[in-house]
């Protein structure tokens, strides 16, 4: 069963411990993460476009009559972090409950574009879902504290996970937010104690 519907701003910790969740009966504890093994461990084939197709960053395809899928990652974009990142994002949408329905209701392919940008729930999950997965929080919250901070850390950690720029900032900052969050609840809860108030 997946992860109920949440609203912002949990929800991209939120989906990326689901991630972490559903995968760690793989026992994750090396890095990079695969996903095309992850992929393929479920039947799910695995294939490059050609890099004369432009336009999306991913396909998922389900094969008509049989309970067959594919992911299609784009190679117009020579990043292997942006290619990993697509392959686990088409992963997220073959996973989280409601995907399948919701996206191959009507046609037996689904396009994704990258970039957390969309303002579709499906692919705002799906993002959140891959960065969970090739970025799994029990690993890189201490990769991240030794990494320091600054663009040379985003980069230190890119290479490290081997994902895109884009996915490694979204995930350091999102975890550098609910740090600050956390240490200011600590602070507020220590003050009301020291002041009598709880």
């Amino acid at each position: 069963m997946g992860p109920s519907r949440v609203a912002e701003p949990g929800f991209p910790r939120h989906m990326a411990r689901y991630s972490f969740l559903r995968f760690r009966e793989e026992n994750i504890s090396a890095l990079p993460v695969d996903p095309i093994a992850l992929a393929e461990a479920r039947g799910i084939e695995v294939i490059a476009k050609s890099a004369e197709a432009k336009g999306v960053s991913g396909m998922l395809i389900s094969i008509p009559g049989q309970n067959e899928f594919v992911i299609a990652y784009a190679t117009h974009i020579d990043n292997e972090g942006f290619k990993r990142f697509s392959i686990a994002h088409e992963l997220g949408h073959f996973i989280l409950d409601g995907h399948c329905d919701h996206l191959l209701s009507h046609e037996n392919i689904h396009y994704s574009r990258a970039g957390f940008m969309s303002g579709d729930k499906y692919e705002r999950e799906a993002d959140h879902f891959a960065a969970g997965l090739l970025m799994p929080e029990p690993l890189f919250s201490p990769a991240m504290e030794r990494a320091g901070s600054g663009f040379q850390a985003i980069q230190t950690l890119k290479d490290q996970f081997v994902t895109s720029i884009t996915a490694t900032a979204n995930i350091a900052s999102t975890a550098c937010t609910i740090r600050a969050i956390e240490s200011s609840a600590r602070r507020w809860k220590h003050t009301r104690m020291y002041n009598g108030c709880v």
